[in-house]
């Protein structure tokens, strides 16, 4: 049976001081009789953790003190983790990425007790963390999704076991509000919302604001794809293709070392029409070539900041005077409400709610249903689409050889 060992100095003052945590294994058949492994802490609390997991490794032969040196995993710490982290995101990622791990995951690491090794971090560190302070619902969400990618880098790098899952599962604050609540515009709305920041634009001329050129690309762009507000801010050149010689432009909704969407899911969204037309105009005004470039950056040219582009809305919105349509009087209009467009829209155009379920990105297509329910096109309408050309006409074909009646295919681009 192992058993700790401290080692001590005594300083300038006088005072003792723990130098160290030791675990000392003894076996009268081997030379050296005793063999001493540094637990690197000098937390007493943590050493007697760390002599638990070495003690039911060496009982179960996967640990020999006298023939093997601890894999890193075994003996890394919180603190070298994290260090370690924060170089690879700083290499990687963007600077605003780069501030918000360090707003999250370093003063997480400072209430960690003292040399502890990394895989010892729990559950019960993390939801005292969580719980010290009074966050709010969301805010305690975005804090645990960055913990989890920064245990998630970990167990890639090497550094932790598969089996290592230190971040409970914390629910969406945003999800309290009632499900069957839509806020949309129609296409008069929507209009008369871009036209309205043309003629500010327009009014301003040369002092116009960077931010209204970019919003005025990010409206038909959210309206078009149907993309949430942070996945359009943190939508990078390298995950958009605009296709040539005829073929497909689209965007992938992608997760990152700094973002992570919703639902945890990947997508890819396909641009068409004024969506497209948007990128088109925002791929002229590009500041460099680099594809970690942001396509819908700050006036400084970095990456938008979400509640900022949400505010500059709301504000056109009420110069507007538009108040657009919901569902229950209940909240007022925001960003998120081209969303909604976006799925009233698709919808009412004919796309199937299994189509829009993967567009959107919905984890469960009861949330996409929603949208059908809204659906002002009457049965009769919708059986003339579906059979009024015959049963021998091919499918999505009108009388004309185009989707809708009047022949229209597309918008022409490619």
């Amino acid at each position: 049976m192992p058993y700790l060992e401290k080692k001590e100095r005594t300083g300038s003052d006088g005072k003792k001081r723990v130098t160290g945590w030791y675990a000392t294994f003894k076996d009268a058949t081997r030379s050296p009789i005793r063999k001493t492994v540094s637990l690197r802490t000098k937390d007493a609390s943590a050493a007697r953790a760390r002599l638990a997991q070495l003690e039911f490794a060496y009982a179960q032969g996967a640990f020999d003190p006298w023939t093997d040196k601890l894999p890193e995993s075994e003996r890394i710490t919180a603190d070298e983790a994290v260090r370690r982290f924060m170089a690879s995101r700083k290499e990687t990622g963007s600077g605003q990425g780069v501030a918000t791990y360090r707003h999250v995951i370093g003063p997480f690491a400072r209430t960690l007790p003292p040399g502890l090794v990394l895989t010892q971090i729990e559950r019960r560190h993390v939801d005292a963390w969580l719980s010290s302070k009074d966050w709010s619902e969301s805010t305690v969400k975005s804090y645990a999704d960055r913990l989890r990618i920064f245990a998630a880098w970990c167990i890639e790098a090497g550094l932790a076991p598969a089996s290592w899952k230190p971040v409970p599962k914390v629910g969406r604050g945003k999800q309290s509000r009632r499900e069957d609540v839509i806020r949309f515009f129609d296409e008069s709305q929507l209009r008369e919302v871009r036209a309205a920041l043309s003629a500010r634009i327009e009014q301003a001329g040369a002092s116009a604001s960077a931010v209204d050129g970019v919003l005025s690309d990010a409206i038909p762009f959210a309206a078009g794809t149907g993309l949430r507000r942070g996945e359009l801010c943190a939508l990078r050149w390298a995950n958009v293709h605009v296709g040539t010689g005829g073929a497909a432009s689209f965007v992938r909704v992608a997760n990152t070392d700094a973002f992570t969407t919703k639902s945890g899911r990947e997508r890819t969204v396909p641009l068409v029409g004024d969506a497209l037309d948007a990128v088109l105009r925002r791929q002229k005004e590009r500041r460099t070539k680099s594809r970690t470039e942001t396509v819908f950056p700050s006036a400084k040219g970095e990456q938008m900041n979400g509640p900022y582009l949400g505010k500059r809305f709301r504000m056109l919105l009420a110069e507007a005077g538009v108040d657009g349509i919901v569902t229950e009087p209940s909240g007022g209009h925001n960003f998120h409400s081209l969303r909604h467009t976006f799925g009233t829209m698709a919808i009412n155009r004919g796309v199937d709610v299994f189509q829009l379920k993967e567009i959107m990105g919905h984890a469960d297509v009861k949330t996409t249903l929603k949208y059908a329910r809204l659906r002002p096109v009457t049965l009769a309408t919708a059986m003339q689409r579906a059979f009024g050309s015959g049963l021998d006409s091919s499918p999505f074909e009108g009388p004309t050889g185009g989707p809708n009646e009047g022949g229209k295919t597309g918008s022409g681009r490619t």
